[in-house]
């Protein structure tokens, strides 16, 4: 029964996910043939037949929720509700509801806010508001980089398939009703605790109880992810249950009969879910609960498992939402919530070491799908964090919010100050932890037949539990596991440059074969302009979304040199985070650069902060040549002299990689760049693939160089819509007049071009 119900997520996986489909169908067909090897003819036509109707009504469910919203300029009327609104400096970020005659619609809505007053009133409202809005209407973007964020799917995950770039928000009515209500209570509680003193305290706080993550620090989460221990922190619900559980006890023992106790926590984890907007680890309490009532009022006398109640649970989410599947907040929950379930049929007391070992093991894959990477420390610190949160940070914070709540000031103020201290101490912790790079090693986006040892695996791990002679097959399918995920980056056969996608300005990776050597050509950050304090707003810089996502998805562990073209923030801007994150043994500056006193300030601030305590530093001129690793040779053709790190002092390299010839130009522009090409033209020097000059500007990359070398490819890397009109049309035009292949960020995201034996291709993202 506990298998039927749970069979319709393996279809779902394989229809909503592209490229892990083939981890589900390898599981459904093992499981199959498992079955039929047990001979369990009945439960397989029963699984079968049960599996076509539930897909059909999830396919059908995805089909009636179309957006029915076109593209372009129009105005609608929405529904707001204060725990969907987000303030970001001078950004309001919402979701809207439109009310439709069957299904609501939801749409996600961006506005510029006009004035700090404005800003205030949103930030304090409390309100469930009819608003008019009048704006753009465009389908959310997809990902632009390997192994970057999808805001698409994000999207999809909660039911949305528009985003509106509003110009006019006009508040029309205030909704009432109890769910409006409990919304107001909810954001009446955040706002309560924002006079918690205690920044950590008060973060910690919104974010594992009331579901609010905008305090946050993202270099936090981040670190709790890359040593696997994510899964705790509230991504699953586990604390959900905690909180019911500790709720029951205390009732009980005031004496009241369990009956009135287990609905009266029902009606509080309905009320939660409302106030939260039902995230999946509550739903699953929630299905967990409701299953519990069930089997202790009937009258059955073989009651099912608990593991049913998990597994309708999760169908019935997915009858409901099926992109909830793409959510790692679903995956997590529901795959470790029924890995325990199972297990505890065979083992009802598991302890904290082997809950931990089963979470890491189960966790595993999505770990690696949505982050690339693993850490071998999880199985031994798991317990510990499972201690810490079980026992110290959840009862002491749910203290504190108590507390606030009945304005009990005397106890929060201590309190608070001992709270911070301890979540202080887990933060260093988990932060010298992550730091330690062989403890947690970047694995790259996993290839099919890497996925297929994942599946077996973890299967024979699972199944090793009800049969015992597979306990030793499945060691060794554990080991050569994280056997091929050590050294799986160096079993890579190509080559490849890669153009990533950064918005505007400049990123190129360069990998040989093997792994053997992994280089930066530039690394950009953000150009910020002059705001006001209150339009302000705090974002992930380019590191954080671009650069280190593209390089975690290929299993970038170390950089052997970072080449700087010139100063501009648009190719320099991000090199204290590169250098403080990725070990690097090499920084190639141009003398270009020598004599400019903004850009040698950036590069010295980065080496104050450098990870790598060896880091050389190897100064160019033109004449220079390079042997990367002894497969690559790169010869120098820009700067001959000294320069202040402008555009006309960058530096150029020309080489082979693989069996095309490149030229790399940086910004230059003017009488360099004409020296430039004129020592091709001069010394007959091939060109196939030119990384166009200042992102296509129309002062660089004259028509008659075009048309002298013609390139067969040109590689623009520009930021989408950017405001200094990159690339321009003549060049453009130029181009293509040429035969030239025209690759751009804006309009492909991240270009890579593999090689192989004097094969290669070329592959977009988008």
């Amino acid at each position: 029964m506990a298998i039927i119900w749970g069979a319709p997520s393996v279809l779902v996986i394989a229809s909503a996910l592209v490229h892990p489909s083939i981890i589900s169908w390898g599981v459904w067909v093992l499981f199959i043939v498992r079955l039929l090897f047990l001979k369990r003819w009945r439960l397989v036509k029963g699984l079968c037949a049960w599996q076509l109707v539930v897909t059909g009504m999830i396919w059908g469910n995805l089909y009636l929720h179309q957006s029915q919203l076109v593209e372009g300029e129009q105005t609608i009327e929405a529904v707001i509700a204060p725990h969907e609104i987000s303030v970001n400096g001078n950004q309001l970020k919402a979701i809207g509801t439109i009310e439709r005659p069957f299904i609501d619609e939801k749409v996600q809505l961006f506005y510029r806010l006009k004035s700090e007053k404005e800003q205030r009133y949103w930030q304090q409202n409390t309100e469930t508001w009819h608003v008019s809005v009048q704006g753009s209407v465009g389908i959310p973007e997809t990902r632009r980089n390997m192994g970057g964020f999808d805001y698409r799917n994000y999207l999809r995950t909660k039911r949305i398939e528009r985003v509106i770039n509003v110009k006019r928000l006009t508040r029309l009515t205030t909704e009432r009703g109890p769910i409006a209500t409990i919304h107001r209570w909810h954001q009446q509680l955040v706002n309560r605790t924002m006079t918690i003193n205690e920044p950590l305290v008060r973060a910690y706080i919104q974010s594992l109880f009331l579901n609010v993550r905008d305090d946050m620090a993202l270099e936090r989460l981040a670190d709790y992810q890359t040593i696997g221990i994510i899964h705790l922190f509230s991504i699953s619900g586990f604390h959900v249950s905690f909180l019911i559980g500790g709720l029951r006890r205390w009732l009980l023992r005031l004496g009241l009969i369990r009956e009135y106790v287990d609905w009266f926590a029902l009606i509080i984890l309905v009320i939660y879910g409302v106030m939260l907007g039902w995230p999946y680890g509550l739903l699953r309490v929630t299905g967990d609960y409701l299953f519990r009532l069930y089997v202790s009022n009937s009258h059955q006398t073989e009651h099912p498992q608990p593991l049913v109640g998990t597994l309708m649970s999760m169908t019935a989410v997915l009858l409901v939402n099926p992109t909830a599947i793409l959510a790692i907040g679903f995956q997590l929950s529901y795959a470790l919530a029924i890995a325990l379930r199972y297990s505890s049929q065979f083992q009802p007391t598991l302890g904290a070491w082997r809950t931990s070992r089963l979470c890491f093991c189960v966790s595993l894959p999505f770990l690696l799908y949505h982050y690339q990477r693993f850490s071998w420390l999880a199985l031994l610190i798991g317990p510990l964090y499972i201690w810490l949160f079980s026992y110290l940070l959840i009862p002491g914070l749910l203290v504190i919010l108590v507390s606030e709540w009945l304005h009990l000031t005397l106890i929060i103020q201590p309190l608070s100050i001992g709270m911070a201290k301890v979540i202080h101490c887990v933060e260093w912790f988990s932060q010298k932890i992550a730091a330690v790079d062989s403890l947690n090693p970047v694995t790259g986006i996993l290839p099919i037949w890497m996925w297929g040892i994942v599946v077996m695996a973890l299967f024979y791990y699972l199944d090793q539990k009800t049969v015992p002679a597979m306990r030793k097959r499945a060691k060794i399918w554990i080991v050569l596991l994280f056997i091929c995920l050590e050294f799986l980056p160096f079993m890579n056969l190509f080559g490849q440059v890669a153009m990533i996608d950064i918005g505007q300005g400049d990123t190129f990776l360069v990998i040989l074969p093997f792994h053997r050597g992994a280089y930066l050509i530039d690394v950009a950050g953000r150009i910020d302009f002059a705001r006001a304090t209150w339009q302000e707003r705090q974002t992930g810089s380019v590191f954080d979304y671009n650069i280190a996502p593209a390089l975690r998805a290929q299993g970038v562990r170390q950089l052997d040199g970072i080449f700087l073209t010139h100063a501009d923030q648009d190719h320099i801007g991000s090199l204290r985070e590169v250098l403080a994150h990725i070990p690097t043994t090499r920084l190639y500056l141009p003398i270009g650069m020598a004599n400019g006193e903004k850009g040698m300030r950036i590069v010295k601030e980065a080496l104050n902060t450098r990870k790598s305590k060896e880091l050389a530093i190897q100064w160019l001129r033109a004449g220079d040549e390079l042997i990367l690793k002894h497969q690559v040779s790169l010869q120098v053709l820009a700067p001959q002299k000294s320069g202040e790190g402008k555009n006309e002092d960058s530096l150029v390299m020309y080489g082979a990689i693989g069996s095309k010839r490149w030229l790399f130009t940086g910004d230059i522009v003017g009488e360099n760049e004409e020296k430039v090409f004129q020592y091709l033209a001069e010394h007959d020097q091939p060109l196939d693939i030119l990384k166009v000059s200042h992102h296509g500007s129309d002062h660089s990359t004259s028509n008659e160089w075009i048309t002298r070398l013609h390139p067969e490819q040109a590689w623009f890397s520009v930021g989408k819509n950017n405001r200094y009109g990159h690339p321009s049309d003549r060049i453009i035009r130029e181009m293509q007049a040429v035969g030239s292949t025209i690759y751009r960020t804006d309009k492909q995201g991240a270009v890579h071009y593999y090689y192989f034996r004097g094969r290669w291709w070329v592959k977009t993202v988008r």
